[in-house]
């Protein structure tokens, strides 16, 4: 939690969680695999173009120093998804500082694309989510609204 001290106009202090002056909101604004939002049909082993935005709607900023986890989990089996951006492999990505309203997509690492890796999965059915702030490190207005998907991938 993000707390502060503040002066109780007794001469103590007491804590709070800074909701006085605003929290930050963080959510995913868009969510695409191979350019679909529903349902995307891939051959086995082709990786599948990862497509998204995300966005601090709260009423305060993010600062530099505070660092939030974006991830992808395919199910089943429920595991965190591998992706590939610009040849790197990652299973998760570390963002920093949003002010309020500023929006920020795959170009914010300075990557000219990413893509779900798929060469571990057997054909069948799956369905991946996205979520911002995955481990909870910011405190947020609203906690229950950092999930995008759930996105159908059919691999053949």
């Amino acid at each position: 939690m993000c707390k502060k001290k503040v002066n109780d106009g007794a001469g103590g202090t007491e804590a709070t969680d800074g909701s006085e002056e605003g929290q930050p909101d963080l959510v995913i604004t868009g969510f695409t695999l191979g350019g679909e939002t529903s349902e995307l049909t891939i051959s086995q082993g082709e990786n599948a173009e990862l497509g998204f935005k995300f966005k601090n709607q709260g009423t305060a900023d993010i600062s530099a120093t505070q660092i939030f986890v974006i991830d992808f989990t395919i199910t089943p089996p429920a595991d965190t998804a591998t992706f590939v951006c610009d040849g790197n492999d990652y299973s998760s990505l570390n963002y920093a500082g949003l002010v309020t309203g500023q929006e920020k997509g795959i170009s914010a690492w300075g990557y000219s694309g990413c893509a779900l890796k798929t060469s571990s999965l057997n054909p069948g059915t799956y369905k991946v989510r996205m979520d911002i702030d995955a481990e909870n490190h910011i405190y947020e207005s609203n906690e229950d609204n950092n999930a995008a998907g759930l996105i159908t991938l059919r691999i053949e």
